[in-house]
């Protein structure tokens, strides 16, 4: 597991593709990464390193950086609108692949500290026939004109986002986003999503649409794309030792095995504790080491029927069968198909 690089203050470690589009947006209004840094802690080169992280501190400076220079109210509507899907790693490859936006919301739910590094925390609402995201909390953020322009800049993204996904960028869908904060500046209509309208001085920090539209298809779900992201945002998570969860601490050692899938005494030894242990906190976890191995195995086997040539022999030593018809005997219980038609089924998709 590669070593997780932080650079500057702060308990959250804030993914590092933040920090390099708050620069390139400063860049464009004139700003220059030595003003954007300025007593963050954060050098230069931290802006061409892949892979970083950026302690929350650290990046709440830059962010006062901006806005001190730029003492614009409505500058945060312009940046959410520029972060982009892209902009989000995985967990925003992972939204888009979902098959509606519900699943899309319960993804950005689950994983949304692979990218705030832990300071977040988000939930769904159901009231009214409205749909609300709201953060619970958002105690890292002290300063409160930082704390505005990062709310207001992540509802106006997450709404941009939505629109994007379910092909209505353009359409009228009545949302809102509501903030705790008083207003400080009439927002001009035409510099909104049509249908969007921002109300201050409200109870939550949430962004609200018709519980109807949560249910809209995306046009690029892809399921199994959605499978293979969300696995990537699972080990994020364990590399940044964000969950206590132990089914995930033991899905990421099974998933980075090569060849047969590892016995429950070997994964045990490597988290250092008896194999007795282990059981013990699986099942207190709700689950069994056989039942998340057999998880495991269905999506390899699944990827390795849709990826690769292999025959079914060969599929089943690698997922540690004796032969082919105990492993077809396995799949048909996990995908109600036999390994052939499944193959000849995925394929036909594409």
């Amino acid at each position: 597991m590669s070593v997780l690089t932080v650079v500057g203050e702060g308990e959250y470690a804030v993914a590092g593709d933040y920090l390099v589009a708050l620069q390139e947006f400063a860049a464009e209004k004139g700003i220059t990464p030595q003003v954007l840094l300025r007593d963050t802690g954060i050098a230069l080169s931290a802006l061409i390193k892949p892979n970083i992280r950026v302690g929350h501190i650290a990046m709440t400076h830059a962010v006062k950086n901006l806005i001190t220079a730029i003492p614009d109210p409505l500058l945060a509507i312009e940046y959410g609108k520029r972060l982009t899907i892209s902009k989000h790693g995985v967990l925003g490859f992972a939204a888009q692949s979902s098959p509606t936006l519900r699943g899309a919301a319960s993804l950005l739910i689950q994983f949304v500290n692979t990218r705030s590094g832990g300071g977040e925390e988000l939930e769904l609402i159901e009231k009214n026939n409205m749909a609300c995201l709201r953060i619970r909390h958002e105690s890292q953020y002290t300063d409160h004109a930082v704390a505005r322009f990062h709310l207001l800049s992540l509802f106006v993204c997450l709404e941009s986002i939505g629109r994007w996904l379910v092909g209505k960028s353009q359409e009228v869908v009545e949302t809102e986003i509501g903030l705790s904060f008083p207003c400080i500046a009439e927002i001009p209509p035409e510099i909104l999503s049509p249908g969007l309208t921002i109300k201050f001085d409200q109870l939550f920090n949430e962004l609200r649409c018709p519980v109807g539209y949560l249910d809209q298809p995306l046009i690029y779900a892809n399921a199994a794309l959605e499978a293979a992201a969300q696995q990537e945002c699972e080990a994020e998570l364990v590399k940044l030792r964000l969950t206590s969860d132990i089914s995930s601490v033991v899905r990421m050692e099974i998933r980075n095995e090569i060849g047969r899938l590892p016995s429950i005494e070997l994964i045990a030894e490597r988290l250092h504790m008896s194999s007795r242990t282990l059981k013990r906190r699986l099942q207190d976890a709700g689950t069994t080491y056989q039942k998340i191995k057999d998880d495991e195995r269905c999506r390899k086997a699944m990827y390795l029927l849709e990826s690769t040539s292999d025959n079914l022999e060969k599929i089943a030593e690698q997922l540690g069968y004796s032969d082919a018809s105990n492993f077809t005997k396995a799949f048909k219980n996990w995908a109600d198909l036999s390994p052939n038609e499944f193959r000849v089924k995925v394929h036909a998709k594409t």
